[in-house]
């Protein structure tokens, strides 16, 4: 049997409002459980569909400020919870083993993963399991190592940084070298040996850096901070129309990490050991949160970070 569409009298097809997934039972229960969960980044991307309405399928503002405090809420429950904390904390430390380590935490405030896809249009970074806030290893070896190149390119008088990044990367020793010096014959011994620090701690095309970068685990419960962003072109960002007074700002709720929350950083090495090379993975590292930031909105303010003896306060690079 073969169900023909619907069509409305302009002749184009109807849609239907997609239903919910889980039976009334189920979907009372998880409503009740928003009320009591200690996981706020369960109630962040698992139960924001029972925060609307039938007849709100479009997840406006109002709905989204709403999901943004009940995930604000129940950070706050978890920060009750100090035999979870603790463990955490325990197996952490246990991981990484004897990791450099460093403390800081950020300058005004930080937020991590706005860019991901997720139910409220706008993501953010939570652990998998327990739900606060982290800050993933991959994006902090990305920052360490824009933070190494653009040190690395004062040191050899390059303005080619992308030039420069193609050449750090070339897998084999011997054409690298020879490669080098063609393009940098003046180079002197130190910056000859931070070059060599650099392809070791962050590899190459074909062989991984030795330097590895464990996620940043918070030393205190993470104090979730609501935002919020107000593009004033909407129609411009979404569509081919051109940007214009008469569109209306849409107002976007979002989460973010604030200032009293601090953070510890580790750096492991992994084959020969190689003690001057890990420092200084753990220097660049410490140098491009403090002056390159991490996470989104740092043209903004966002994501700089300070040593932990420092006082946090609006950083001066905002725009």
């Amino acid at each position: 049997m073969v169900r023909r569409k619907r069509h409305s009298s302009q002749g184009k097809p109807r849609t239907r409002k997609p239903s919910r997934p889980f039976p009334l039972a189920a979907r009372q229960a998880i409503g009740q459980h928003i009320d009591t969960c200690q996981n706020p980044g369960l109630v962040y991307e698992r139960y924001v569909h029972y925060q609307r309405k039938d007849d709100d399928w479009a997840l406006g503002a109002p709905v989204k400020k709403k999901v943004v405090e009940a995930t604000v809420k129940a950070q706050r429950r978890l920060g009750n919870r100090q035999d979870l904390w603790q463990g955490f904390q325990d197996r952490w430390r246990q991981t990484i083993g004897d990791a450099l380590t460093f403390e800081a935490h950020p300058d005004f405030r930080f937020v991590s993963g706005l860019g991901r896809g997720g139910p409220l249009e706008v993501g953010f970074t939570f652990h998998r399991i327990y739900g606060f806030p982290i800050i993933p290893g991959s994006g902090l070896k990305g920052v360490a190592r824009a933070y190494a190149l653009v040190n690395l390119a004062e040191q050899l008088g390059a303005s080619d940084l992308d030039g420069l990044d193609q050449l750090l990367a070339t897998s084999d020793e011997r054409e690298f070298w020879q490669a080098f010096d063609r393009q940098y014959s003046d180079a002197g011994e130190e910056a000859r040996g931070l070059t060599r620090c650099f392809r070791m701690v962050f590899g190459t095309v074909g062989a991984s850096g030795q330097a590895i970068f464990y996620d940043a685990a918070p030393l205190n419960v993470p104090e979730l901070e609501p935002d919020v962003m107000t593009p004033h072109y909407p129609n411009y960002y979404q569509g081919p129309e051109p940007p214009a007074d008469w569109q209306n700002p849409t107002p976007i709720p979002f989460l973010t990490v604030g200032s009293e929350s601090c953070f510890c950083f580790a750096v492991g090495w992994r084959g020969v050991p190689n003690a001057s090379a890990h420092e200084q993975a753990k220097n660049w590292l410490e140098g491009g949160l403090q002056e390159l930031g991490a996470g989104a909105k740092t043209t903004a303010g966002y994501g700089y970070f300070k040593p932990r003896d420092a006082k946090p306060g609006i950083s001066s690079r905002a725009v």
